[in-house]
């Protein structure tokens, strides 16, 4: 009974303390909780302070960090060569370059003392098509627009090895010969040369295109003649035009070579099958030459890529001629020597 009595006034006494002070924590949190951003004391000093700075920062009196990939995305300063011609005869360097060029949307106005720039932000390239739309006729071959704030002139053709590294500049070959002939192939059907193959390179005289290259056969008295790769002929003449290549010829008197005609007519040649007579064909010596013999239909009987003059005439190799005896008669001979057309030789064989 007298502990029962003890117990019920210490479990009063705990509340009467417990509950004053819950009262005094509450109210503690609650005002801290209730101030202003900042000015919270129950936080870290590292915490106050990353906070404050986040402020300032927002407020813009201090600047926010970035990220550092953002460096890496800094665009690169770029660089524009045109196509040069180093001349053979005297080493010296030129442009010759025909493309609708602007810096900064001002045209580039003498393209022959221009060598390029350096620091650029940007360098877009057109093709001959879109160009003419945008600039007229006078970007017929292309163009190519530059900007920059700071962009750097070249003032002579680059020669910088670390610069050629990075942005070799195209230079196009040029040739020590006063002379070009197309690379045409041409069949002798035993009256005439037809074209079989014909140069599918720009061919440029003068600055003016050869029209038709199957019937164009070459000129002499040349002062220059520059051979572009395709890409140097796309960079300059558009992706279509130059896209195999082009060759450019210069000079004051130059010649045309007139059309390939039949090859002299060496007359008429005896050969006697039975004296084992072999087919040899006046003023032929060459290393490599090729004979073709036509029957009295101007139908090939025979053909040897590397004719050795050990033709006995006895049977044929062509088609359906492989192997047959061949009848006596009147046969048409055509030698081509190889790497000399104007030797070839023409005529005809009885054939006994």
């Amino acid at each position: 009974m007298l502990n029962r009595k003890r117990t019920t006034v210490w479990a009063s006494l705990r509340w009467l303390v417990a509950l004053p002070l819950g009262g005094i924590m509450l109210t503690t949190s609650t005002m801290a909780f209730a101030k202003n951003d900042g000015d919270v004391v129950l936080y870290t000093k590292k915490m106050t302070v990353l906070k404050a700075d986040f402020q300032e920062a927002q407020q813009g009196s201090l600047p926010v960090k970035k990220d550092r990939t953002e460096a890496a995305k800094k665009p690169m300063k770029k660089s524009f060569f045109p196509v040069l011609v180093t001349e053979h005869q005297n080493g010296k360097t030129h442009s010759v370059e025909k493309r609708y060029i602007l810096v900064n949307g001002k045209k580039v106005s003498d393209l022959s003392t221009f060598y390029g720039v350096t620091n650029a932000q940007k360098v877009l390239h057109l093709n001959a098509e879109v160009a003419t739309r945008k600039y007229g006729k006078e970007a017929g071959f292309g163009a190519v627009e530059i900007t920059g704030n700071n962009i750097n002139w070249l003032k002579e053709p680059n020669t910088s090895k670390k610069e050629q590294v990075l942005f070799p500049p195209p230079i196009a070959k040029s040739v020590a010969q006063t002379r070009f002939q197309p690379r045409n192939g041409y069949k002798y059907d035993g009256e005439k040369y037809i074209p079989v193959e014909v140069d599918k390179r720009y061919i440029v005289i003068n600055g003016e295109a050869v029209k038709d290259n199957a019937t164009f056969y070459g000129v002499i008295n040349a002062e220059s003649v520059t051979i572009l790769s395709k890409d140097q002929a796309s960079k300059i003449y558009g992706k279509e035009i130059g896209r195999n290549g082009a060759v450019e010829i210069k000079g004051a008197d130059l010649k045309y070579s007139p059309p390939i005609g039949p090859p002299p007519f060496y007359g008429k040649l005896t050969l006697d099958r039975t004296k084992g007579d072999l087919l040899k064909i006046p003023d032929s010596e060459a290393e490599l030459k090729t004979l073709t013999i036509y029957n009295s239909k101007h139908v090939i009987v025979y053909n040897n890529v590397d004719y050795r003059d050990d033709w006995k005439a006895e049977t044929g190799n062509y088609k359906e001629f492989d192997a047959k005896k061949l009848a006596a008669g009147t046969y048409t001979y055509f030698m081509k020597i190889d790497g000399r057309p104007t030797e070839n030789k023409r005529g005809q064989i009885i054939i006994n």
